[in-house]
């Protein structure tokens, strides 16, 4: 298939850029781990302030990566990359955190607690 546009540009230059991995486990544990620490509430106020700059704050990521391998794998700050890449992803975090705080509070059972956090 054939992206030139007018003039011989790439007509998907600026288009929404589609991640490459599926981040369901990420969005699972990071959900899960703000349900258990009881930090629902302020979570989502941070989610939904900076959603229109996630992609922004994974450029920034990017290009402090070499500097924050130094503390954590090189793997896991670029999974972070790709997945604030994706604007989406943060509307299924904030999905996935609703769902596990009324699955906490209506469902009447706790959730289990991980060995180490």
């Amino acid at each position: 298939m054939n992206n030139m546009g007018l003039f011989g540009f790439d007509s998907q230059a600026f288009a929404e850029p589609q991640s490459q991995h599926d981040h369901a486990a990420l969005i699972a544990d990071l959900a899960g781990r703000i349900v258990r620490r009881r930090m629902t509430a302020p979570a989502v106020v941070l989610l939904e302030s900076v959603k229109p700059l996630a992609r922004l704050g994974g450029q920034a990521l990017l290009f402090s990566s070499p500097m924050l391998s130094l503390f954590v794998a090189q793997d896991k700050v670029a999974s972070l990359c790709d997945f604030l890449d994706d604007r989406r992803n943060i509307e299924l975090l904030l999905r996935a955190i609703e769902a596990r705080e009324d699955e906490f509070v209506h469902g009447g059972r706790d959730l289990p607690e991980k060995a180490k956090d």
